[in-house]
């Protein structure tokens, strides 16, 4: 597990920063990861981030699981069953290292359906005193 995580957050580096944390793109089975870069935050802070995911598949579908990286990246999925062209809320709470480092990691949505089995979440960010 960590070295898909290790592997993809290489290959999708260079998230676009953004000053709100919410992110209103849903999330397409076939598309990249969704990705929040939080800039420069201080060491230690509490972060609260929102992805918005849609069930674009013919059937209905449900998150079975969520593989998170880290304890520091807790993941909330609402409502956790969605039915085809559904929207619902995925919530993170990111707490930050307690040094300075530049800092990615993520998790994955593991679903019930064939055709949108696994939405990756990523979150980076440099910590600063």
């Amino acid at each position: 597990m960590v070295k898909y995580f290790a592997i993809l957050l290489l290959y999708f580096a260079g998230c676009q920063p953004v000053e709100q944390v919410q992110v209103d793109r849903p999330i397409d089975p076939v598309a990249k990861p969704q990705c929040v870069n939080l800039g420069l935050i201080k060491v230690g802070s509490t972060h609260k981030v929102r992805y918005a995911v849609t069930n674009t598949t013919d059937k209905s579908w449900t998150v079975t699981a969520v593989r998170s990286q880290c304890t520091c990246f807790v993941v909330d999925v609402y409502p956790p069953s969605l039915n085809p062209g559904q929207s619902g809320s995925v919530k993170a709470t990111f707490t930050a290292p307690r040094v300075p480092v530049p800092y990615s990691t993520g998790a994955i949505l593991i679903t019930d359906s064939a055709a949108q089995r696994k939405i990756p979440l990523i979150l980076e960010c440099e910590t600063v005193r």
